[in-house]
Formats: C-alpha cells, sequence, structure tokens
C-alpha cells in the first residue's frame, strides 16, 4: 500500500509487536513521523 504520507504525524497505541507493528512500518515507509506507544517495554 503507498499513501503519501510526507508531513503527517501519527501515534500508534499497541505498536511493538503484531498488527500494530506492521502499521508503524507502513506509515513510516510512506513518510509519515509516527510516535509508538504500548506497554510491552520488552517487545520494543
Amino acid at each position: 500500500m503507498n499513501i503519501d504520507m510526507k508531513n503527517k504525524k501519527v501515534i500508534i497505541t499497541g505498536g511493538s509487536t503484531g498488527i500494530g507493528k506492521e502499521v508503524v512500518k507502513v506509515f513510516a515507509k510512506n513518510g509519515a513521523k509516527v510516535a509508538i506507544f504500548d506497554v510491552n517495554n520488552e517487545a520494543g
């Protein structure tokens, strides 16, 4: 999926594993600045 996300900011909750992690990758790949929040500190 290619979406122009340049100059966009997104917040992802649950972004260290699973679907959230993949969503983070897609947004970042398409130019967004991504803030990741998760309760699982060991997962990254």
